[in-house]
């Protein structure tokens, strides 16, 4: 599941996950595990399991445009008995290698998050988005030994 993050600083998001402890076969109690997401601001990849866990947590972000959840759109009808606009409804995740060339190198563009980058370089097929991705987690790498950001790295070069 990719979401994108949509403010300038971290989100943490709690996860409570209740789970039957079992003996032999059988129930002898309950068990409440207790984790935390981190969204980065760009592009995060999710596993679909943990965002079951977390997804109404952030239906308030989600709601006010914080949050945006790519999912592939589904058709489900037209407005005008076959002609005139369609209808769509938004319904399965979608993983980075299915979107648009456009939104995926939007998504590296503004992508902090180092772990997300590189499952996308694993499963990217296209070359010029592999370099695209490389050159990105390389920019995170400078800022976070120098910490500057890719405009001012160019500026040192210029004026260095």
């Amino acid at each position: 599941m990719i979401v994108e993050w949509k403010k300038p600083n971290l989100k943490v998001i709690p996860i409570r996950a209740i789970q039957n402890s079992v003996v032999d076969g059988k129930t002898v109690g309950r068990i409440i595990t207790k984790s935390t997401v981190i969204l980065t601001p760009g592009g995060n990849d999710i596993p679909d399991e943990q965002w079951e866990e977390l997804k109404a947590n952030v239906q308030d972000n989600i709601d006010l445009g914080d949050l945006i959840v790519h999912q592939k759109e589904d058709l489900i009808g037209n407005s005008k008995g076959g002609k005139g606009k369609e209808v769509t409804k938004k319904s399965n995740p979608v993983p980075f290698k299915d979107l648009s060339t456009g939104k995926k190198k939007a998504l590296i563009k503004d992508t902090e998050n180092i772990k997300s980058l590189d499952k996308w370089l694993s499963a990217e097929p296209d070359e010029t988005l592999k370099v695209d991705i490389k050159k990105r987690i390389e920019e995170i790498k400078v800022y976070l030994k120098t910490g500057k950001k890719p405009e001012d790295q160019e500026e040192d070069l210029v004026f260095g």
